[in-house]
């Protein structure tokens, strides 16, 4: 499944950018589908401009991204044995 990085900017001033997997890898779609989320979020007015970047698999950003949300489930009781 292809990464996406997506970059935000609001009328505000203020700039918000993130990581995001999606299982379709046509950039195009995955465009119209994160942008029309954000107008849907923001307001179609407070968003001044849009971006996204398909991501290698390979890159730093993207590990990064895997090693922070793809965390292992903790087994309750697991570490109290070892206390």
């Amino acid at each position: 499944m292809p990464y996406y990085r997506i970059s935000i900017k609001l009328k505000n001033g203020n700039h918000l950018s993130g990581i995001r997997e999606m299982d379709n890898r046509d950039v195009d779609y995955a465009w119209k589908y994160f942008e029309a989320r954000a107008y849907e979020k923001f307001g179609e007015f407070a968003v001044t401009g849009f971006n996204l970047i398909m991501l290698s698999k390979l890159s730093q950003e993207v590990k990064a991204y895997i090693r922070k949300e793809k965390k292992p489930p903790r087994i309750q009781g697991w570490n109290e044995q070892f206390e």
